[in-house]
């Protein structure tokens, strides 16, 4: 059985980068999807079930994300991701 895919880049507009607060609120976004989630950046790679993990890629404003996303769902959760990921959180 073929499992769908679906990815693309986008980058990071958050001036303050991905902190605690907005990996908190992507992680807890996909909290629900069955799928696998794989984050890619210059940095290294995260699963995106771990907010350490995606703390632990540094992702600053400008940094480039690739997101892979496997899964039923896949696109609406890649679609998810790719505005949160490139939101300006206002904290």
């Amino acid at each position: 059985m073929d499992e769908t895919v679906f990815s693309g880049t986008v980058k990071i507009k958050n001036p303050a980068g991905i902190h605690v607060r907005p990996a908190g609120i992507i992680v807890k976004s996909v909290a629900d999807f069955k799928g696998k989630i794989l984050i890619e950046s210059s940095n290294g790679e995260s699963d995106l079930r771990s907010i350490l993990s995606l703390l632990g890629l540094g992702l600053m404003c400008g940094d480039a994300v690739s997101i892979t996303v496997t899964g039923d769902g896949c696109i609406e959760t890649f679609e998810k991701l790719k505005n949160l990921f490139s939101s300006v959180f206002e904290f």
